[in-house]
């Protein structure tokens, strides 16, 4: 059984809502890669059914999580007969992250703007 873990922060607002098939939720979550000066993003869509999908209800946008699913793909054709193609992750398991480490110029943002760190 092929699974994929992410961690990263929602791009937005967590969208539910109840079909016949179930409750669903889907959100983007963005993750980080590569060194300092030459860090990039890249963006999973996830969609959440039933029991994960309930419990994902209220994920904001910026909440860290952590996505454990399965890669799926989704093909269509459009109207102009051009062939599509999308990727999302199928969630099996989705947490919150409840503590993130933050990076020098986090911390020195913080400290200028004399917020209190959250515990």
């Amino acid at each position: 059984m092929d699974q994929t873990y992410i961690s990263g922060r929602l791009g937005r607002d967590a969208e539910s809502k109840a079909t016949t098939a179930g409750d669903i939720t889907k959100f983007s979550v963005a993750v980080g890669y590569g060194k300092k000066d030459n860090r990039k993003t890249m963006w999973y869509d996830v969609v959440t059914w039933h029991g994960t999908a309930i419990a994902c209800k209220g994920l904001k946008k910026g909440d860290a999580v952590i996505v454990v699913g399965k890669l799926r793909i989704n093909e269509w054709t459009d109207r102009d007969g051009v062939k599509r193609r999308t990727w999302s992750l199928q969630a099996d398991t989705v947490g919150k992250v409840l503590y993130v480490k933050e990076s020098k110029s986090q911390e020195e943002s913080r400290e200028s703007t004399n917020d209190d760190p959250a515990y």
